[in-house]
Formats: C-alpha cells, sequence, structure tokens
C-alpha cells in the first residue's frame, strides 16, 4: 500500500513563508534598480541615504527570513503578518522619499493585502487593508522631499493634476475593500474546500487501512482454519475409535475436538 501524505498547516505556512521570501527578493532588485534608473537617466535628486537605510532595513528583514527557512523553524501565520507590515512600512518609506502621494507605483500597497487576502485569516487582511489605506492617506500630508529643481513639481498644485492624485487614492481605497471583501471571501472558500478535500482523503486512507487489515485477518484465518478442521475431524475419529473404558482418554479427545 503507497504512503500518502498531506501538508498540513504548518507546511502551509512554511511554502507560504518561502513564497514571501522570494517576493521580497524580487522587490528589493526592483527598488534598487529605480532607484539607478530615476537618478541616472530621469536625473531625479533623491535622498540616497534614507534611501539607502531603508533597503538596508528590508534586506535585513529578508536574511532573516532566510535564516529561519535554513533553521527548519516552525512558522505560522501572525510571524507572516508582522513579516508583511514590515513590508508595507518599507514601502511607506520608499515613497516619501520619492514623491509621496504622487508615486506612480504606490499602487504597490495592493501586492501585500493581495498576498494577506489569499494566506491569512480575515481580521488580518481586513487589518492589512486598513493600514495600507492609512499609510497611503499619510503620505498626501507628509512634507514630501522635492525630487528634482525642474519646475515640474509645480504642476502639483494644479486643479487637474490634485484631482488625478486624488482619484488615484479613492481607485485604491475601492481596490483595497474589494480585494477585502471579495478575494477574501474566495480565498475562505477555497480553504474550506481543501480542508473538506482532505479530510475525505484522510478517511479514504483509514478505509483502504481497514480493508487492508481485514483481507490480512481473512487470509489468516483461512490459513489457520484448514489444519484446525484436520485437527477436528482427526480428533472426532480418535475419539470414536477410543475404548469405553478409557474414559479419561475419551474426555480429553472431546475437549480437543470441542475446541478447534
Amino acid at each position: 500500500m503507497t504512503a500518502r501524505t498531506y501538508r498540513g498547516p504548518e507546511a502551509t505556512a512554511r511554502h507560504n513563508y518561502q513564497r514571501l521570501f522570494i517576493l521580497r527578493n524580487t522587490e528589493i532588485a526592483a527598488i534598487a534598480i529605480g532607484i539607478v534608473v530615476a537618478t541616472q537617466f530621469f536625473d531625479l535628486l533623491l535622498p540616497l541615504p534614507p534611501l539607502m537605510a531603508i533597503l538596508t532595513l528590508i534586506v535585513a528583514v529578508n536574511i532573516y527570513t532566510w535564516y529561519r527557512l535554513r533553521t527548519g523553524s516552525r512558522f505560522g501565520n501572525n510571524e507572516i503578518f508582522t513579516l508583511m507590515l514590515l513590508d508595507v512600512a518599507g514601502l511607506t518609506g520608499i515613497f516619501f522619499y520619492t514623491g509621496g502621494a504622487t508615486n506612480p507605483f504606490v499602487w504597490f500597497y495592493l501586492l501585500p493585502l493581495m498576498i494577506a487576502a489569499t494566506i491569512l485569516s480575515r481580521w488580518q487582511t481586513w487589518s492589512m487593508a486598513v493600514i495600507t489605506v492609512l499609510c497611503y492617506s499619510a503620505l498626501f500630508f507628509l512634507d514630501a522631499p522635492e525630487l528634482s529643481s525642474h519646475a515640474h513639481h509645480e504642476h502639483m498644485a494644479h486643479d487637474g493634476f490634485a484631482m488625478h492624485v486624488f482619484g488615484m487614492w479613492l481607485g485604491f481605497v475601492m481596490s483595497a475593500g474589494f480585494v477585502a471583501v471579495i478575494i477574501v471571501g474566495m480565498a475562505t472558500s477555497l480553504r474550506k474546500r481543501d480542508r473538506k478535500l482532505a479530510e475525505a482523503r484522510e478517511e479514504s486512507l483509514k478505509n483502504e487501512r481497514l480493508v487492508a487489515l481485514g483481507t490480512l485477518a481473512a487470509g489468516t484465518a483461512h490459513e489457520l482454519g484448514t489444519p484446525l478442521g484436520t485437527m477436528a475431524i482427526l480428533a472426532a475419529e480418535l475419539e470414536h475409535e477410543c475404548p469405553a473404558s478409557d474414559s479419561e482418554l475419551k474426555k480429553k479427545l472431546g475437549i480437543i475436538r470441542s475446541q478447534v
């Protein structure tokens, strides 16, 4: 009989941990490339010291993640949620020093939210939605440093541009709500279905073991039944042929026949 293995909650959490490690490596590479492109090709005056400090912290978080994976530690959704909050904090710092709410890549806030919706609980996803909306909203009120000495920042005061930025924010809030409601519901349904399938497979495996055990017992009984039947016949014949005067032997043969 072939053994089967099923992925439990701990194995699932470890798999999600590995995915986050890979995604964070991609995030680090994207930030580094973005800084190089912005400074070398678009002549933007980015504040490199704080950006490098934030990038270093993100790298440190991923080194910690790598260490946890390497040592075979136990994982849980609460730890994953905490690390994703650190990712959101890192994105907020990067956005603050690269244009604030006007940064065209602020939609990246949706990535940790979508990941949370697929692997974390409902309350953790809603918490992530609220936190990302608050971080995005804070960028409107924080005094972000100017990116260049060019006059393009004067357009930020224009009504049309302000409306565009507000529209970006409103679109993000609506998208966050959509993710938190729709995708969480879909992910919850999928997790319930997977749990029921795993339970059904476990039950099927137990039934297979019971059938195998029953077959083994039947085979053993058959193998034992043949010699026992022969012994019963011989005991009956010996009892029949035993002299009537030897009552003790006749009694013992009767006991043997009755037992087999």
